[in-house]
Order: structure tokens, then C-alpha cells, then sequence
């Protein structure tokens, strides 16, 4: 029984260790990544279990999980943006936030928009309460006057501003034979705001709740890459990237788009909040919400608001340092619309 017991005890501890190391070969399957995006709650389950063999005594056992140490760190830490602590003029105050709501309150959602006070939104999944807010709300038309698209409609990402805006005209080319479908596109649009303009887009790749959505999740992904490069080097300016992305920092699409736009993730990696599911409390919840923002861009706060009865998603505040930027005016790849409002 003893000899049992320590056998049991080395496959939980090798197996911790392997679990925080999982998003290493994230890319390999839908199983694997689903485990890489639950990294940080692994790093919690890894120092309680240190913590019980150092009670036990079982001093070679905690060396073996202390292993998991280094791979939870240089999983959570990299890539996220620089942090600011003063408040300047550069500061936008920006909020995105997955609306989908199937109760009878779904009213509340719009609320919670025209509550927030912020400076820009990436609305994501707009219920018809959502809708009514963005086309007929007097009050917030004359606080947010600028959209795109200029006519907001169900479950299509928008954006909306109290700067002006140029219009973007994103749409994923058709899907090659034998790739997945990359779901439904992104919005984006140049903001013009007085100190500085820059990019925003609201993205909302598939949930990866089947192996076929995950790889629809992950050529979103791929193609919204491709897009923030032409981006960046056909206009110059700051990019910011709101929405739901189906993917904690840790996770495969977070780390690829890391990679190959240089972007990084505006949640400070030792904030325990997560903004997924409602109704749940961190480390229960999932923080894949969020904004992926340019190099030069620095985020002074990161939270979550209350979430609105019936919807599953958090809002997320953010608020970032946007230095102005001389951009260009090229739209050699992409095509500019001007909007109005």
C-alpha cells in the first residue's frame, strides 16, 4: 500500500510538472490547448501541492513540482504591455465587451455602455438592446456620435467612438481548399483623435468548444495577423486590438499573435481576475478578454466591470497611453472609408 501510494504521489507531481508546460506545444491539438489556456491555474494548483509536501515533508516531491516554477513564469509573464502609473493627455479610456445576451434583461448591457464613460468602444456579438443604444439613444448619440459601421446591426463587431472616424473595410479573403472557415471578420477603423490617431479593431475569433471551431478559432487568428502587419506597416500609426478572443494569454492564439504582430496583451499578468464566465470567481473565471495593443502603447489600469445580468462576458476597462504618432495615409492595402457617424 505504501509503495502504491508513492507511486501515486510521483505521477501527480510529474504530471503537474508537465501540465505547466503544456503550452509549450499548445499548437499541437485542441486537448492540449485547451490546458494551456488554464496555465495560470495550474500555477495555483502547483504551489498548493508544494505547499502540502512541504508540510509532509516530502522534500524530493516538492523539488519535483518547484520544476513547474520556471515554465508557469515564462508562460504568464512575457509579452504583456508596458505599464504606466501617471495619468497624461495621451490617455484613452477604452472598453470592450462581448454583449450576447438571451434574457429578458438584455437592456442591461446597454446600460453598462452608457454608464461607462469611456472614450472608445469594440463592442462584440451587439444584442438589439445594444443596437437601439448605438442607432437611437439620443444621449449617447451626442456623447458617441462616430461608429463603424456607420449602421450597427446584430452580432456584428463594432466599434464606436467620441473621436471621428475612418472606416476600415476588413474582410478575410475566402477560404483556400482544405483550411477551416475563419468566422466572421473583423471591424476596424482609424480613430482621429485630437492627440494622435490610431488603429482599432474588434475581433472575435470562434470559441474552441469542438476541435473544428478551435482550428476556425486559430485561421482567424492567423488572418487577423496578416491584417495588423499590413496595418502597421501601410499606416504607421498605433494599433489597439479590443475583443473576445476565445484565449487567455497563455493559450495558443495568444501567443502566436504575439508573435508574429508584436502586439502584446494589455492584462498585467499577476492581476487574479478573469472575465469568463459569469457567475463565477477567479481562478474559475478566464481572462480572455482583453485588448492587444502596439509596443508604444503603455496601459495605466486594467479591470472588469460588474458583468450585466444574463450575458456571460465582463466588460473590460482599459486605459491606455497612446503617443501621437505621425502616420501615412496609404491605403495601398486596405480600403478607407470616411464615416460620419
Amino acid at each position: 500500500m505504501q509503495r502504491l501510494l508513492s507511486l501515486l504521489s510521483w505521477l501527480i507531481s510529474v504530471s503537474m510538472v508537465l501540465a505547466s508546460g503544456a503550452w509549450l506545444v499548445a499548437g499541437l491539438g485542441w486537448r492540449v490547448d485547451l490546458l494551456a489556456n488554464l496555465t495560470a491555474q495550474i500555477g495555483i494548483a502547483a504551489l498548493l501541492l508544494m505547499l502540502y509536501w512541504a508540510l509532509r515533508r516530502k522534500w524530493r516531491l516538492l523539488v519535483c513540482v518547484a520544476l513547474s516554477a520556471p515554465l508557469l513564469v515564462m508562460a504568464l509573464a512575457p509579452g504583456r504591455a508596458e505599464r504606466a502609473t501617471a495619468r497624461d493627455s495621451t490617455v484613452v479610456r477604452a472598453l470592450t465587451f462581448n454583449t450576447y445576451n438571451q434574457a429578458h434583461t438584455a437592456d442591461r448591457a446597454a446600460m453598462t455602455l452608457d454608464e461607462s464613460d469611456a472614450d472608445v468602444f469594440t463592442i462584440i456579438e451587439p444584442n438589439a438592446a445594444v443596437v437601439r443604444l448605438l442607432r437611437e439613444s439620443g444621449s449617447f448619440r451626442e456623447r458617441y456620435p462616430y461608429t463603424w459601421p456607420d449602421r450597427p446591426y446584430a452580432a456584428r463587431q463594432t466599434i464606436v467612438s467620441r473621436w471621428p472616424i475612418e472606416g476600415l473595410r476588413l474582410r478575410f479573403t475566402p477560404a483556400e481548399e482544405g483550411r477551416p472557415n475563419p468566422g466572421s471578420p473583423p471591424t476596424g477603423a482609424i480613430i482621429h483623435r485630437p492627440g494622435g490617431s490610431f488603429v482599432l479593431i474588434a475581433a472575435h475569433p470562434p470559441s474552441p468548444r469542438t476541435p473544428e471551431s478551435w482550428e476556425s478559432g486559430n485561421e482567424s487568428i492567423r488572418r487577423l495577423s496578416g491584417m495588423v502587419l499590413d496595418l502597421a506597416q501601410s499606416r504607421g500609426l498605433p494599433i489597439v486590438v479590443g475583443g473576445d478572443f476565445n484565449s487567455t494569454p497563455t493559450g495558443w492564439r495568444s501567443r502566436h499573435f504575439r508573435r508574429q504582430t508584436g502586439l502584446r496583451r494589455g492584462k498585467p499578468w499577476l492581476a487574479p481576475v478573469g472575465s469568463w464566465p459569469n457567475g463565477m470567481v477567479w481562478p474559475a473565471r478566464l481572462a480572455i478578454d482583453d485588448v492587444f495593443v502596439s509596443e508604444s502603447v503603455r496601459v495605466r489600469s486594467w479591470e472588469t466591470l460588474p458583468a450585466a445580468e444574463g450575458g456571460d462576458h465582463s466588460p473590460v476597462l482599459v486605459e491606455l497611453l497612446i503617443p501621437a504618432t505621425m502616420g501615412s495615409a496609404s491605403t495601398d492595402s486596405l480600403e478607407s472609408v470616411r464615416d460620419g457617424g
